[in-house]
């Protein structure tokens, strides 16, 4: 005689309908190690038909997707007809480690921010270069260098600060197209040195900490700017 219940199955098998039932399998993996005991894609090959995991040793859980309900199989048998709801009392440390497992893949799959988006756009980093091109236009370190001196005579401040601008906006992963000369080309003749490069160094410290920019933030900003030394300082 046929057991009513099969064998390693219970009373009530609560079965779910997911959207992705891949992503819902993977997350009942990172919660309570469960493994897969049978999965049956859908005919297109991508979605899952049909798939049964053990969440734990006090039963099963079957899954499939919304687009595959009513699916018919090639013997002519329907593999769902219908949805039942079953309420039930999860206790707290299950709550507790499904919640926790809900906010790491949330956080997994939040895409991180550019910095371009943490410096708040343009419009800040605009703001930041005009007061930065402001305090190197009056430092006396690179005015006393003569060619940085003529160059500063022969090109407009608003016109650097807008190449500035385009090249921070860039960099930082904005939506900017800096359409200026290359770092070397546009320094060369300037004849930079170390202790120079220092004085516009610390002159942009000085202007992201004014405007409040995060530590984080700061450094990364610093490590772009860092990367075009080899460029623009010639050594002495």
């Amino acid at each position: 005689m046929a057991k009513p219940i099969p064998e390693g199955f219970h009373a009530v098998t609560p079965m779910f309908i997911f959207k992705d039932a891949r992503k819902a399998i993977e997350f009942y993996r990172r919660a309570f190690g469960a493994e897969e005991l049978f999965v049956m894609p859908g005919p297109d090959g991508k979605g899952v038909m049909h798939a049964e995991l053990p969440p734990a040793e006090e039963g099963e859980m079957t899954f499939q997707e919304p687009q595959y309900k009513g699916f018919l199989s090639k013997g002519g048998s329907v593999m769902l007809k219908t949805r039942s709801f079953l309420r039930t009392v999860i206790p707290a440390g299950i709550l507790a480690v499904l919640l926790a497992a809900g906010a790491v893949q949330a956080a997994e799959a939040q895409p991180a921010k550019s910095l371009y988006d943490r410096l708040g756009g343009v419009y800040p980093i605009s703001v930041v270069v005009d007061t930065f091109i402001d305090l190197l236009l009056v430092n006396d370190v690179l005015n006393a260098n003569p060619a940085i001196k003529a160059a500063r005579e022969r090109v407009p401040a608003a016109g650097l600060k807008y190449h500035v601008t385009a090249l921070v906006c860039q960099q930082t992963g904005g939506p900017c197209k800096y359409t200026g000369r290359g770092m070397k080309e546009s320094h060369v003749h300037l004849n930079i040195s170390e202790k120079e490069w220092q004085a516009m160094r610390g002159d942009f410290r000085r202007v992201l900490n004014n405007y409040g920019v995060p530590a984080k933030e700061q450094e990364e900003l610093l490590a772009i700017v860092e990367s075009t030394k080899k460029d623009i300082v010639v050594k002495k």
